[in-house]
């Protein structure tokens, strides 16, 4: 019998599952397609909780710094592990205004992070083109957040995927899960194509996915969809840090050291629709042109949509269920790469110890009981 069974091969069920194999336990995750083909292969891969906050989600605050302040042993890990580079840098990132109600909303967005400990430095006009040369000149006060990083997604996956295959986990990919067996209130076993497979303990890290043939409990996950581009740019031009325009142009740009930028991302309510539209991206495409004009001379490399899991209060659901054998890493939003370190490692803490972490607490399912 597996130990741990873990259904979903994103960035979450991955590094679960890599932590879960250190330590020595039997596991084996499921993914219905290949890991990392849904929203973990097309985020932008951030690590900026200074710069992702929002108003009105201070309690994953706390979620946020841990994760930050334990991000680079994380990727030393990961890399001991994996051996594969994942494109991290801990340059910091840079929030823009252009014009005066952009410099408003970010004055006000400085006076909640120093309300909620976290560091950033207000930049003048010189001190933004220092930072960043290619930057519009028109730019008037920018936001630094020093300690903020980012890496390659889609190599954070690759290096997930083998390092959890180096700690002898088993990975089975293109590998669809029909139904799940539950009696008496525990979960007995999984079946996938024509076979029942016996399960001890169960975990769910499926996105948007949440409704398994078998499982009476309804989860309150809704998609958020997202859509973005990547262009090529000459090195020289490339941005060093994350960059955020504010306010009336949302957008962010975000630097690979092979020479693409990834810029994103729409926030819609649309379902499970993964349509690129041409409006999202002409969108997208001004607010890029405002903060960096050459990129409009950059050649488009390709398009996407993705669908972010989201809980109503847009924080994640996290640990056990009313069904024993059962637990979840659910609704991660726009925080998936973010809270991956902390998420997994407080995770493996439960499943391992079944006491609760004292951060985790506030994520559980039962929150949404009425």
């Amino acid at each position: 019998m597996n130990q741990f069974t873990i259904i979903g091969g994103g960035v979450m069920g991955l590094s679960l599952a890599w932590r879960l194999a250190k330590a020595s336990m039997h596991v084996t995750l499921f993914e219905k397609g290949l890991c990392g083909c849904e929203i973990s292969g097309k985020a932008a891969g951030m690590i900026t909780p200074a710069s992702e906050i929002r108003f009105g989600e201070e309690k994953i605050n706390n979620l946020f710094c841990y994760s930050l302040n334990i991000y680079d042993d994380f990727v030393k890990e990961l890399l001991n592990d994996s051996k594969e580079d994942i494109d991290y840098h801990s340059h910091g990132a840079l929030t823009v205004a252009i014009d005066q109600d952009d410099q408003l909303e970010l004055l006000r967005l400085h006076e909640f992070q120093k309300e909620l400990g976290l560091e950033t430095k207000l930049l003048s006009r010189e001190e933004i083109l220092s930072l960043e040369p290619f930057i519009n000149p028109s730019a008037t006060l920018g936001l630094f957040a020093p300690k903020e990083k980012c890496l390659d997604n889609q190599k954070l996956v690759s290096a997930l995927k083998k390092a959890f295959i180096h700690c002898g986990g088993q990975l089975y990919e293109q590998s669809q899960i029909d139904g799940i067996e539950i009696q008496n209130n525990r979960v007995q076993s999984i079946r996938i194509k024509n076979e029942t497979l016996k399960v001890q303990e169960l975990i769910l890290t499926t996105g948007i996915h949440t409704q398994l043939e078998g499982l009476d409990l309804s989860f309150p996950i809704r998609p958020i969809k997202g859509q973005a581009f990547e262009v090529a740019i000459p090195v020289k031009e490339l941005p060093k840090h994350p960059i955020r325009l504010i306010h009336r142009f949302p957008v962010y740009l975000v630097p690979r050291s092979d020479g693409r930028l990834v810029i994103g991302a729409t926030s819609e309510e649309k379902g499970h629709d993964l349509t690129v539209t041409l409006g999202a991206l002409m969108d997208l495409m001004y607010g890029a042109w405002k903060i960096y004009p050459n990129c409009q001379e950059y050649e488009m490399l390709s398009t996407w949509a993705g669908l972010r899991a989201t809980a109503p209060d847009h924080a994640p659901i996290l640990g056990p269920t009313p069904i024993e054998g059962l637990h979840v890493a659910l609704g991660l939003y726009r925080h998936g790469i973010l809270l991956t370190p902390i998420v997994s490692r407080l995770m493996t803490d439960w499943l391992l110890k079944k006491t609760m972490p004292e951060l985790l607490v506030p994520f559980g399912f039962s929150r949404f009981k009425k």
